[in-house]
This record gives structure tokens, C-alpha cells and sequence, in this order.
């Protein structure tokens, strides 16, 4: 069975009452992007008529969908698909924090000037590179880098704000 042929079955067993579909799709930057659709069907048929089998862009062959998914929730949602919301550049929140205008935002890779004389001396006074990581704005007010526990990787009141 081809990768179109999956998706389309997994369309028609079970996303065909999905309130949306989120895509995974490496573009020929190289860069990745993800786009939530809540007109399933119509993008459904957008891919019959415009991906080949193995879900790449008739148009452009560097356009290729990597990973695909359905969401049956009007509210709330799992945290890989919160995840996949954070990268998209999405702020979130879990529906049962009671912390005033908390929410987690996703921090691509980048550097900073040093900011202490142990970070100056370690990189010789040159930026101090850090990776990807996701943040929360805490109900205090500051930002502090944010870890999920078992919990809220198994919760399911994930929600976009």
C-alpha cells in the first residue's frame, strides 16, 4: 500500500468526522512546516489530486508530506498535537492550570551575548548558543525555560490561545 493510500484509508476509518487535519510537511528550504486545516475533506482532496503516491508534490518534487494526523476534539487536545501546535508557532496552555495569563511557547535554536563572566570565559566573549526548547510565561510574569511532567504529557486539555 503507498503512503497516499494509508492516509486515504486512515481518512476513511477514521478521520472522516475529524474537526481537523494537521500536516507535517518538509518544504525545499528544508525547513519543516505544519499546517492544521479544519476543512478535512476539502484538503483530503486537494491531496488526491495534487500529491503522488508517496504523498510528494506533483508541482515540486521537494515538497513532501511527512507525517499526518487527525483531531476529533472541538477543545482540547493531546500534547502531541499540542507539540506539533507549539512548533507552528502557536501559544498554549492546559485547560486546568489556574495560573493568570500562563502559557508555553515554542524557542527555536539561536545565541545570546554572554550574559555572565562564566559564559564569557567558556565561549571566549562570542554569543552563547542554546537549542530549541520551549518556554512558559509564568502567572508571575517571567519566562522560565518549561519541562512536561508524565501528567501533562498524558493530558488531553491541551488548548491554543
Amino acid at each position: 500500500m503507498t503512503r497516499k493510500e494509508e492516509l486515504l484509508k486512515a481518512y476513511t476509518e477514521q478521520g472522516t468526522d475529524a474537526k481537523s487535519i494537521t500536516l507535517l510537511i518538509s518544504m525545499p528550504t528544508g525547513e519543516t512546516e505544519i499546517i492544521t486545516n479544519p476543512n478535512v475533506a476539502e484538503k483530503i482532496a486537494y491531496i488526491e489530486k495534487t500529491y503522488d503516491d508517496d504523498l510528494i508534490h506533483s508541482g515540486c518534487k521537494k515538497i513532501i508530506i511527512t507525517e499526518y494526523g487527525f483531531t476529533f476534539k472541538t477543545e482540547g487536545m493531546d500534547f502531541g498535537s499540542a507539540l506539533l501546535n507549539l512548533k507552528e508557532g502557536h501559544r498554549l496552555a492546559r485547560g486546568g492550570w489556574n495560573g493568570k495569563g500562563m502559557f508555553l511557547y515554542y524557542v527555536p535554536a539561536s545565541s545570546y551575548p554572554p550574559a555572565t563572566e562564566i559564559a564569557r570565559i567558556a565561549f571566549d566573549g562570542k554569543d552563547v548558543p542554546y537549542g530549541a526548547y520551549i518556554a512558559m510565561k509564568t502567572a508571575q510574569g517571567n519566562v522560565i525555560p518549561w519541562l512536561a511532567s508524565q501528567t501533562d504529557m498524558l493530558a488531553e486539555d491541551w488548548v491554543v490561545i
